[in-house]
């Protein structure tokens, strides 16, 4: 083995420079190098000599083409791979990090969420790759690498590639595939025909390390420890670590079964288990469920049409009112929506439910228009809500179940239940609302306002509460009044969302009592609080009478979509305890190019949670927000990087016009903008503070200015402000006009401003001068409503959206006149879209298979609560 350095140096030293050994493991060396050609450093993986005899270098390189293609954000990438010199290498990215072997040695056991975490990223990567049909055969502490406190799975399939490719004559070396503490029975016994649940079997066996402090079964030789995975059942983690969560011991203990079938099928249903609290009933409790709702109710009975027959027939019970009986098993079925109507992510986050559980409120889209929709569950038909178009925040009933409010167009409106025109209480941007019974509403103005109330004729508005900014208080959001009539619940706002506080307030007195600090969207729900908190609903026990939470907070085994920028969790419970909830797609995103005509191409491998994506003028890599944090795709080589690690979230991502830098806006508490550069060779910079929200939305061609639009009085404007520079900077006002004005975009020859105006009742795209002149040159682009307006590459072209339409409309650059728009009918944008240099789009939509056709809904929910604190 002396010599490899010298022929690996040798044989490279074209392409790398090899520096020094860092490492041996059980089938290669590692060695750091620096990567010539794109100025990296990397790790060069040199398998032994006796092992690459035995493989031969055509069969293995063949087979390590498979886990090439694996990209995904916590597998370690493969950047390369060949023969020199008579060794076979290949070359993944050198992480400046430590694995969690390292840290395992230091610290013996990690912190339950650290740990619970850690494997939750792995079987992230491992799901990933077992649907794309490569094992890994080898999770053990060694291959997981902690960078930036992420986890990253190294040498993927890379023992797989040895197996395939050595096939009988892997004997020949006396390698073991696997390693004994960590090895899944099956693979200790030598069956050649392994999948996947042998890696669940081995996380299992990881995670159970990182909360004991020792893998499940241990031994003085490789043979004894075999023997023990073979014939011992592992002890319970509970019982050597107290604080380990009964679901999080049961998720462990299925993993490490003996039998493959009696695992997990998937590690996504490993990772769910451990952050589901009532894990090792739930499976029993829903076959329960399903079994009386078949029994009780005769099949002429069903009023209405869902997916299965058996949780269709639940609904008599809501429409008899008979669901809040505590010896009734809590029912499961779904609202299907019609086929005309959608309910993307992050649309409009509008969902009620009346008090008695009868009738069900939503916000959907219908022909491009936002409706607030009414669903009686005893009834087959939708009932769309006159004037509720452009939605913002709430939808609530009154006490006696007549009247809806909801807030749209800029203001609070009430509708009767039973139809009719709506009449304005209030003006609101943004209305968290609660009945006061029906005779008043509690409601807020804005995001960065307290709590207000007015009569239910729209009488009487007085201020109730005031965020203090010093503090932090961003806004005092979402009330929900308490049964005495009095007291108000509340999320106090500030960011991160997990750092608010919700309270309560006396609306006679004007007193406010802390409930709980840490957590948000608190609801009051049969002697419960149920709240969010690190993406996850949560449910406590709770005192009316004092305002105090006892016991520690439960996770809550639903698929709710959460929003934390907005502190909105979309459930509604009614007060005789019927849950209506929407499920979370947004996790399911992927990022896809489409042409003009309608051809399609995968951007991203991976689908995820992300909320923007942007390509660099080069249109080399990609800008992106995943999972609230900004990273940067390099499409030739397939690697991410990180540039945004906070515990607030980043959006509205743009590239600097040389494609040196980002910009992007951080609620801290308000959106501030920040620039980076996408190397991460430098801290980010802030840009822009303020009191108000700002949304960057276009940087000028010379790089000097960012266009961004600011709240203004009861409005949006736009303003411009120098990229560049330390210190308070001076905005300039760019275009002031009364409502909202937002979406700015420079032209790519700077002489011109696209933007939206709602100046007209509605969303209008248009064309304006740069710097603008009242009146000169200013043209309405859209006829029929538009947003998110973007120029072509060459700026002949104008591109906006509308309602998931595209749409184009040519422009003379020199002149300003604009053409008629044209629907691109071949080209969907349900979620985003960007143009990249090559004309093509950048489009965000949701996988097949993860649309979301149903809001769903529990009878008697409100009844497991007790069971779970």
């Amino acid at each position: 083995m002396s010599d490899v350095l010298p022929r690996l140096t040798t044989a490279l030293e074209s392409r790398y420079r090899v520096a020094r050994e860092v490492g041996v493991g059980g089938m290669a060396t590692v060695y750091l190098a620096h990567d010539l050609r794109h100025e990296r450093d990397v790790a060069i993986k040199v398998l032994h000599p006796d092992l690459a005899a035995a493989l031969g270098a055509d069969r293995f390189l063949a087979e390590i083409k498979t886990t090439a293609k694996l990209q995904h954000p916590h597998i370690l990438a493969l950047l390369d791979s060949g023969e020199a010199g008579g060794l076979l290498y290949y070359v993944m990215p050198y992480v400046a990090g430590e694995s969690l072997r390292a840290r395992l040695d230091r610290e013996t056991q990690l912190a339950v969420d650290d740990a619970v975490r850690i494997a939750r990223e792995v079987a992230s990567a491992l799901d990933y790759a077992h649907r794309n049909g490569v094992v890994h055969r080898d999770i053990k502490p060694e291959n997981i690498l902690l960078h930036e406190d992420q986890a990253l799975v190294a040498d993927f399939g890379i023992a797989l590639a040895v197996s395939a490719a050595g096939g009988p004559r892997m004997t020949q070396t006396g390698l073991s595939l696997g390693t004994p503490a960590y090895m899944a029975p099956e693979q200790a016994m030598g069956e050649r025909a392994i999948d996947g649940r042998a890696d669940i079997y081995a996380l299992g066996a990881v995670l159970y390390e990182m909360l004991v402090g020792e893998a499940p079964f241990t031994g003085p030789t490789v043979q004894a420890i075999v023997a023990r995975v073979m014939t011992e059942n592992p002890r319970p983690v509970t019982g050597q670590r107290k604080s380990v969560p009964a679901n999080v011991n049961a998720a462990v203990l299925r993993a490490l079964e003996k039998l493959p079938a009696d695992r997990f099928h998937s590690p996504a249903e490993f990772s769910a288990a451990l952050v589901t609290s009532s894990f090792s009933s739930q499976a029993s409790a829903t076959s329960e469920s399903l079994s009386i709702s078949r029994a009780r109710i005769p099949r002429a009975t069903i009023p209405w049409a869902v997916a299965a027959i058996a949780i269709a027939a639940a609904v008599v019970f809501a429409v008899s009112g008979k669901s809040d009986s505590n010896n009734e098993a809590p029912i499961h079925l779904s609202v299907d929506l019609p086929s005309e109507m959608d309910l993307p992510p992050g649309s409009a986050e509008v969902l009620g439910i009346s008090d008695d559980g009868q009738i069900v409120a939503f916000g959907g889209q219908v022909g491009g228009t936002s409706q607030l929709v009414l669903r009686r569950l005893g009834s087959d038909s939708f009932t769309s809500v006159p004037g509720a178009s452009d939605l913002n925040g709430s939808a609530v009933f009154s006490a006696d179940g007549k009247w809806i409010a909801f807030n749209a167009g800029g203001k609070v409106l009430k509708a009767p239940v039973s139809g009719g025109p709506p009449s304005e209480i209030g003006q609101s941007r943004w209305a968290h609302m609660s009945w006061i019974g029906s005779e008043g509403i509690v409601f807020t103005r804005n995001y960065d306002t307290g709590l207000s109330r007015v009569s239910s004729e729209g009488r009487d508005t007085i201020t109730l509460t005031k965020p203090d900014r010093p503090k932090g208080e961003l806004g005092h959001w979402w009330p929900q009044l308490l049964p005495d009539g009095d007291h108000v619940l509340f999320t106090n706002y500030t960011t991160p969302a997990d750092k608010s506080k919700i309270e309560v307030l006396s609306l006679k007195s004007g007193k406010r009592q802390l409930v709980l600090d840490g957590g948000y969207f608190g609801r009051y729900i049969g002697s419960h609080l149920v709240f969010v908190k690190s993406n996850a609903l949560m449910s406590v026990s709770f005192d009316p009478s004092s305002f105090r939470v006892k016991g520690n907070p439960v996770p809550l085994p639903l698929d709710v979509e959460i929003n934390p920028p907005n502190g909105w969790a979309g459930f509604a419970v009614s007060k005789n305890g019927t849950l209506v909830y929407r499920t979370d797609v947004a996790k399911h995103v992927e990022l896809v190019w489409v042409d003009d005509a309608g051809n399609e191409e995968s951007a991203v491998d991976s689908a995820g949670r992300y909320m923007d994506a942007v390509v660099s003028p080069d249109g080399r890599r990609i800008g992106m927000v995943r999972d609230g944090d900004v990273w940067v795709y390099d499409r030739e080589r397939g690697i991410s990087t990180r540039l945004t690690n906070t515990e607030q979230r980043e959006t509205n991502l743009h590239w600097t016009p040389d494609g040196r830098q980002v910009v992007y806006s951080r609620d801290v508490p308000q959106y501030d903008i920040f620039r980076r550069f996408a190397d991460a060779s430098s801290p980010e910079e802030l840009v822009m503070t303020s009191p108000n929200d700002k949304t960057p939305t276009s940087v000028s061609p010379d790089g000097k200015l960012v266009l961004y639009n600011e709240s203004a009085g009861d409005g949006e404007d736009i303003f411009a402000v120098p990229l560049e520079g330390a210190g308070p900077k001076t905005r300039q006002s760019v275009i002031a006009l009364p409502l909202q004005q937002e979406a700015g975009a420079f032209s790519p020859d700077g002489k011109w401003i696209v933007y939206t105006s709602s100046e007209q009742g509605r969303p209008e795209v248009y064309l304006t001068p740069y710097p603008a002149r009242a009146g000169a040159g200013r043209q309405q682009v859209s006829t029929a409503g538009g947003d998110e307006a973007e120029w072509s590459p060459d700026g002949h072209a104008i591109f906006y959206s509308w309602f998931g339409k595209l749409y184009r409309a040519n422009v003379n650059p020199a002149t300003g006149d604009v053409g008629k728009p044209e629907l691109l009918r071949r080209v969907q944008v349900p979620l985003g879209w960007t143009v990249a240099r090559d004309g093509r789009f950048l489009v965000g939509r949701l996988q097949k298979g993860h649309d979301r056709r149903s809001i769903k809904v529990i009878l008697n929910w409100a009844s497991t609560l007790d069971a779970k604190n």
